[in-house]
């Protein structure tokens, strides 16, 4: 009776406990955070955030020179935020993150500037402060007085005009610089980047180190950015300077990119120096063109470039137009340019990212495009090097391009020539060497790619000149699905030239390998130790040719001393042509 009276009891308790109901939740997260702004002195601090919360949470920020103190918790909570010192001559603001359950909260935080030294007159500067001091100064100077640099000093953001001699003594600016604010019509200058923003008059042995990042949208400007000066005005000269800076662009504005300068009027000259970082335009959705260059972006109209050598990276990404090369992007308005004794390591790249029908490809080792010549024109390279790769990746789009170890492009497609067939400018290269290797890649377009040892293209307008040239690097062409029509190769100049143009007095080394995926037709690709394609010569053609491997599509052809006079271009020769006075031998 006993037992069973306690398994009734039991019984009972079950069914009450289970017609009881779970306790309901009744707390909603909930979050908020005191003060909604910051603000912090030059010199640096800390300031303290009250949370009050019912919930967990976690503060992030993506600006380096804001720290705190917890980054997480649970609750209420007193944050410590910390600040470091701010040593830009202007104010700078940040933002924190306070993510949770019940919201996200934004933490404004704004930091003063530091204050301007007060302008003095300098002939030694061993500091920041003296540095700018001295800049702030620079309506005091003559233009041959020298400043000199006694000590490695380290600025935060770039100095205006220099109108003296700045003498850098071997040693070594440090700039760390992201611009990201969009810029405004009264504020143009600030599109000139780099130690100095521009220079009228010297700067020389100096040395930089750092990095530029240019992010910022806002004015449809041009941008002329250097690790020396990103503007060179017609009366400068940069002697026996060493470039450190990394460039980096990134927005959809047209770029000026050089390892030692941005820009440079006519005139301007560059000697004895050298570029060791990288320089980089990445941007996707833009038709804009960009000038990439290891030591100059663009020259405007004349200048001189010697004994200069590039060790950085050049690299575009992008769907623009690309004109790149290790030495000098872009030459417009030329009237008399000299290239002389430059020497390129670097590897020059582009890649595709999109297509437009204005989108091309000009990469060279030494020099990109010229755009737009002065009738008269003359522009020369002597004594220039490439040992860099040199490579188009069009990437399956339609992109045209052309690719070449010393020089891509000559002449301006607007212009004709002579009565009689002669150019009407002149782009001259003697005892020049190119042992990179030319690469186009994933090209598609049914038109217009060129691939040169030497030269890439001459418009009909041009003569081009090459003389005692050694061609010494492989050359390839990846065309897949297309009918090879105005698709050429050349040891020496891909395509094109006017009818006085001469090839004189130049090797093609067994190395010299050609290489396209197209199979031979009777509309391309068209090889030759030479010249590729539209040969209109009667000028006089030297040299010798050593046992180079043509290679299209499956068939592959070895130069030797029975066939290499007819491997010579790869399209008949005008009407009345002859060749002679090249020989065979490797």
């Amino acid at each position: 009776m006993k037992k069973y009276l306690m398994c009734l009891a039991a019984a009972a308790f079950a069914i009450a406990a289970c017609g009881e109901k779970e306790p309901q939740k009744t707390d909603i997260p909930e979050i908020s955070v005191n003060p909604a702004e910051i603000s912090v002195e030059s010199a640096g601090g800390t300031a303290t955030l009250q949370i009050t919360s019912n919930t967990k949470w976690a503060i992030s920020t993506t600006d380096a020179w804001i720290s705190f103190e917890p980054a997480s918790g649970e609750g209420n909570a007193s944050v410590t935020v910390t600040a470091a010192e701010n040593t830009a001559y202007k104010e700078r603001e940040g933002k924190l993150s306070i993510n949770s359950t019940a919201k996200r909260l934004t933490v404004n935080v704004k930091q003063a500037a530091t204050e301007k030294p007060a302008a003095t007159k300098l002939t030694e500067i061993k500091t920041a402060e003296e540095f700018f001091s001295f800049i702030g100064a620079m309506d005091q100077y003559e233009a041959g007085e020298t400043v000199k640099l006694t000590a490695d000093i380290t600025i935060s953001e770039p100095a205006n005009e220099l109108n003296c001699i700045f003498d850098g003594q071997g040693h070594t600016i440090t700039l760390n610089y992201e611009i990201a604010d969009a810029l405004t019509a009264d504020a143009a200058e600030l599109a000139n980047i780099g130690v100095f923003r521009k220079i009228t008059a010297t700067v020389k042995n100096l040395k930089t180190a750092g990095s530029i990042k240019a992010q910022q949208d806002g004015l449809d400007a041009t941008f002329h950015i250097g690790g020396i000066a990103g503007y060179v005005s017609e009366t400068a000269t940069i002697e026996n300077c060493t470039n450190g800076i990394a460039i980096t662009a990134t927005n959809f504005n047209t770029h000026h990119l050089g390892g030692i300068a941005g820009y440079t009027e006519a005139g301007a000259s560059i000697t004895g120096c050298k570029n060791t970082a990288a320089v980089t335009a990445a941007y996707e959705g833009s038709s804009k063109a960009s000038q990439l260059g290891g030591i100059i972006g663009h020259i405007e109209g004349a200048g001189t470039v010697t004994s200069c050598i590039n060790e950085g990276a050049i690299t575009y990404t992008g769907g623009g137009t690309a004109r790149m090369g290790g030495i000098c992007g872009y030459v417009n308005n030329v009237t008399q340019v000299l290239f002389k004794d430059c020497t390129n390591s670097g590897e020059i790249s582009t890649t595709a990212t999109g297509y437009t029908e204005k989108s091309w490809a000009y990469v060279g080792g030494i020099s990109g495009y010229y755009g737009t010549p002065t009738r008269g024109a003359h522009a020369t390279y002597e004594g220039c090097v490439n040992n860099g790769a040199v490579t188009c990746d069009a990437a399956g789009t339609k992109l045209r391009a052309r690719v070449a170890g010393i020089n891509c492009h000559a002449g301006n497609s607007n212009d004709k020539a002579n009565g009689d067939g002669t150019g009407i400018y002149t782009w001259e290269l003697k005892s020049c060497t190119n042992n990179g290797a030319i690469s186009l890649k994933n090209c598609v377009a049914a038109t217009r790619s060129q691939l040169g040892g030497i030269q890439a293209y001459g418009e009909p307008s041009g003569q081009v000149v090459i003389t005692g040239c050694t061609s010494n690097g492989k050359l390839y062409s990846e065309n897949p699905n297309t009918d090879g029509k105005y698709n050429a190769i050349g040891c020496l100049l891909g395509g094109n030239a006017a009818l006085n143009s001469t090839f004189t007095d130049n090797t093609v080394t067994a190395n010299a390998t050609i290489t396209s995926t197209l199979p031979a037709s009777e509309s391309g690709p068209h090889c030759g130790l030479i010249c590729g394609t539209n040969n209109p010569y009667t000028t006089a053609v030297t040299g010798k040719v050593g046992s180079v491997n043509i290679v299209k599509g499956d068939a592959i052809t070895t130069t030797s001393a029975d066939n290499f006079a007819s491997l010579l271009f790869g399209q008949p020769l005008g009407a009345g042509a002859t060749i002679s006075g090249v020989t065979f031998g490797n």
